[in-house]
């Protein structure tokens, strides 16, 4: 089984049951390791460090501003990150 289909399933999973607490806090911490991924990349690169950092930090932004979309109703969304 691949990443990708680990999480498919577990997605496919979580449409038909209620998350418990210790999932959604779950859920949050790993978004938020994913955000701490990003900012990190984007200051080594803004640094001058290696070029992976500069691309991870690019392919972390898109990750989060998909993550933010499923908030695209909320007011102080802004529609500059729409995918």
């Amino acid at each position: 089984m691949t990443i990708v289909e680990f999480l498919n399933a577990r997605w496919d999973d979580a449409e038909f049951r209620e998350p418990s607490p210790t999932d959604v806090m779950a859920d949050i911490a790993a978004k938020r390791r994913v955000m701490a991924w990003y900012v990190d990349s984007k200051e080594w690169g803004e640094q001058g460090h290696h070029d992976e950092y500069a691309s991870d930090a690019s392919g972390l932004k898109t990750a989060l501003v998909l993550l933010a979309s499923a908030y695209a109703e909320h007011p102080d969304f802004n529609p500059e990150w729409k995918p």
